[in-house]
């Protein structure tokens, strides 16, 4: 396994500077060479795939694979607290007071109508997340290109 070469930085805006980082965290594994970029690349992924069922308010835990990812095209839409499409909420008001479950149905022709242009990000926008969320929760540390999301 490498090591991890911390890059030597000097003081300056925007950085930090190395010499003090390891007198201020003496006992960090970064600076004892403990955690080498393997092992940092393993704990990364472990946090990452699988159910992540350590945090208390998901008593289920949350599916770091993204498994229950909607299909779009199965979103049920309406009047009473439900989206307006499968992109967004029902942009109606109900017709007194602030209760979601009061939004009239009457709202999703509107809201559809309103959806806008789709992505401003590169590929087509509208691919379904059950489908999309397969190749994505199979990236791997390591082996991620910045900027992209492969589908």
């Amino acid at each position: 396994m490498a090591t991890v070469k911390s890059p030597i930085t000097t003081r300056k805006l925007g950085s930090s500077e190395s010499s003090s980082m390891q007198k201020l965290f003496p006992g960090s594994p970064i600076h004892s060479g403990e955690y080498t970029e393997d092992v940092v690349k393993e704990l990364v992924q472990n946090y990452t795939d699988g159910i992540e069922n350590q945090n208390p308010d998901f008593a289920e835990g949350v599916d770091m694979d993204y498994g229950t990812a909607p299909e779009l095209a199965d979103v049920v839409t309406g009047g009473g607290g439900l989206p307006g499409s499968s992109f967004g909420p029902n942009i109606a008001a109900p017709p007194q007071g602030m209760n979601p479950a009061d939004i009239p149905a009457s709202g999703v022709e509107a809201s559809a109508a309103a959806q806008g242009s789709g992505s401003p990000f590169p590929g087509d926008s509208l691919s379904s997340p059950s489908k999309t969320s397969k190749s994505i929760s199979a990236q791997k540390i390591g082996s991620l290109i910045k900027g992209k999301s492969s589908e």
